[in-house]
């Protein structure tokens, strides 16, 4: 079994954002999948092909069309909670591989709207509210969202993620890495492995994360979120000093998808490791302002 370690003290600094919330966001593809999958079961063939969105995966033609798909659902049925919820996370998702946060208000319309029409045990909704609260570094209340969809739903291991990368951020490392851990036990994903990848990082032990990255990436479901795992090893490697293995892991990811943002930026001179983190170039599309 995949285990995050018990915390070790940490430095009383702002640790780094990246995995944290990136690895949040990667519930979303998982998220979207869960909703096609109970629509379509309960709604006749002839709107089945407006219920289950294709994989936010390689493309961004891709998203663009799943990201259609919902809204055509939508005019079909604007009462339905599910395609809401699902439409924001697709928004949570397209900003992140782009790195435009102008998605983020049309996400939270989109939760708010699947959160008035079934405001309780809206799971889905809850879930998209926290990861679009800690996408904009609202951490406080991406952990009350996280909180919940944990209340909701104590068996799904997508609240565990919310909860665990707004505790990281928040300094509250012994209960974050529980949260993590849980998780992983729950379901052992590329968002539960990337979190435990996190996890061992901040106490040290690049090693642990790297082989918690690797899997990562062995389980991702589509080409951009092995892309991302590919990138974060890279990162890893950076700031560890292992410019041949960084330099193989971000190349892996500009193959694995071309239009995975971070993967096409440039590399600074020097490790980022050497460079303070207030300034260090290179972030998740995710943690953009």
């Amino acid at each position: 079994m995949t285990t995050v370690a018990a915390p070790s003290p940490l430095p009383a600094r702002r640790v780094p954002r990246v995995l944290a919330i990136a690895g949040a966001l990667l519930i979303v593809v998982a998220l979207v999948g869960t909703f096609a999958r109970r629509s379509t079961s309960s709604r006749s063939a002839s709107t089945a092909g407006l219920l289950a969105p294709p994989r936010a995966d390689a493309g961004a033609g891709t998203r663009a069309d799943a990201i259609a798909r919902l809204q055509a659902r939508l005019r079909v049925a604007p009462r339905d909670a599910r395609s809401w919820a699902g439409l924001g996370s697709l928004y949570v998702e397209q900003a992140r591989v782009t790195a435009d946060p102008t998605w983020y208000p049309k996400a939270d319309g989109a939760f708010a709207r699947s959160l008035a029409i079934q405001p309780e045990s809206n799971v889905d909704a809850l879930i998209g509210r926290g990861m679009l609260a800690n996408a904009r570094h609202a951490f406080a209340a991406g952990l009350r969202w996280g909180d919940r969809a944990r209340a909701a739903n104590p068996a799904g291991a997508a609240a565990y993620g919310v909860v665990g990368d707004a505790l990281v951020e928040l300094g509250r490392y012994p209960e974050a890495f529980a949260a993590i851990q849980h998780m992983v036990d729950l379901r052992p994903n590329l968002a539960s492995y990337a979190r435990v990848a996190y996890a061992r990082e901040l106490q040290g032990d690049v090693a642990g994360a790297a082989v918690a990255l690797d899997a990562a990436g062995r389980v991702a479901g589509n080409a951009s979120d092995a892309a991302f795992a590919a990138f974060q090893l890279g990162e890893l490697r950076w700031n560890a000093g292992d410019l041949a293995g960084a330099s193989d892991a971000y190349t892996r990811a500009a193959r694995l998808d071309p239009t995975f943002v971070p993967s096409c930026r440039p590399r600074p001179r020097s490790p980022v490791s050497m460079q303070p983190r207030a300034t260090r170039p290179v972030r998740s599309a995710s943690t953009r302002p």
